[in-house]
């Protein structure tokens, strides 16, 4: 007899921009059984996404300083319009909703909005928290609500260095008011992508490693930061706790950092990270590159490195 079970997949993704003058020829790019990818909307520089307790799909433009609403209706799998929600901010990247409200991620500080769904408008801005000013480096901030804190990432201030500001190449950790900030991850070079598993009840994050040792080195990386963080490694040492000899590593410095759960082809630069439940007759091995499940409920569970 066959038993389903709920699994968890942790879905890792690029960003594809789509230009007006661009068609994507979208049966190019391979997925997994169960999954497709269509052109849902035509942006111009799309960061990271979420959808509102409503499920009006909101995204971030770290260029153009806008969260634009891109709601569907119908949910035919096209944006009905597109509606401007907020403009003039200093580089919104990471964005989530959090009981009811819309909390948006830019270079120096976390904002909170009240949201309407009904006019689609955030309203009553509030920073929350200070994160590091980006006076070099990564200026991406990533932000996501786990286990009653919030937590944001913050990428380095070089490709390899000592970082003078411990808050940078870090995860922190915040109270959901934005208090009582502490490091929870270190060493995390450019956490671009953050996600909460329900299968482990911890925050999990892809990191871009660094630049100038070949096309092949170091590995992308997919960490579970665990219930108390830690350090993983970045500069003294990357992949698997291999030493970065010119940075400070060494058998014994990486021998006491955390190694990563899944090692990714070098510089393709994950932008996102989600894990999505199904219900499926075989459990989940792998993690997927891919876009929206196309069989709900009993969805084709991908083939693949366990956890």
């Amino acid at each position: 007899m066959r038993v389903a079970a709920i699994c968890g997949v942790l879905v890792l993704a690029g960003v594809l921009y789509v230009h007006l003058s661009d068609r994507m020829d979208t049966q190019q790019l391979h997925t997994p059984p169960g999954f497709r990818v269509e052109v849902f909307a035509e942006t111009g520089s799309p960061r990271l996404l979420a959808f509102s307790p409503g499920g009006t799909l909101l995204v971030t433009s770290s260029s153009e300083g806008t969260v634009t609403a891109l709601p569907d209706p119908k949910k035919s799998g096209r944006v009905e319009r597109s509606v401007t929600v907020l403009k003039d901010l200093d580089g919104p990247h990471g964005i989530a909703f959090h009981n009811g409200r819309l909390y948006i991620a830019e270079i120096k500080a976390v904002r909170r909005y009240d949201w309407d769904e009904s006019a689609l408008k955030a309203t009553h801005a509030a920073k929350i928290a200070d994160l590091p000013e980006s006076l070099g480096g990564h200026m991406t901030r990533t932000i996501v609500f786990a286990n009653g804190k919030m937590y944001v990432s913050v990428g380095s201030s070089c490709n390899v260095c000592q970082e003078d500001d411990p808050r940078r190449a870090a995860v922190l950790e915040f109270n959901e008011d934005g208090s009582g900030m502490r490091i929870f991850a270190r060493g995390t070079r450019n956490s671009v992508g953050l996600a909460f598993s329900q299968r482990t009840g911890t925050v999990w994050g892809s990191d871009n490693g660094r630049d100038w040792l070949g096309d092949d080195l170091p590995p992308e990386e997919v960490n579970d930061f665990g219930k108390d963080g830690g350090d993983f490694g970045w500069p003294a040492c990357y992949g698997d706790r291999i030493p970065d000899l010119a940075n400070g590593g060494s058998e014994a410095r990486c021998r006491g950092t955390i190694p990563p759960k899944v090692k990714i082809q070098a510089h393709s630069a994950r932008w996102g990270s989600r894990f999505m439940t199904a219900r499926c007759s075989r459990p989940i091995t792998a993690a997927t590159f891919s876009s929206r499940c196309t069989v709900p409920g009993t969805a084709v569970c991908p083939p693949a490195t366990k956890w």
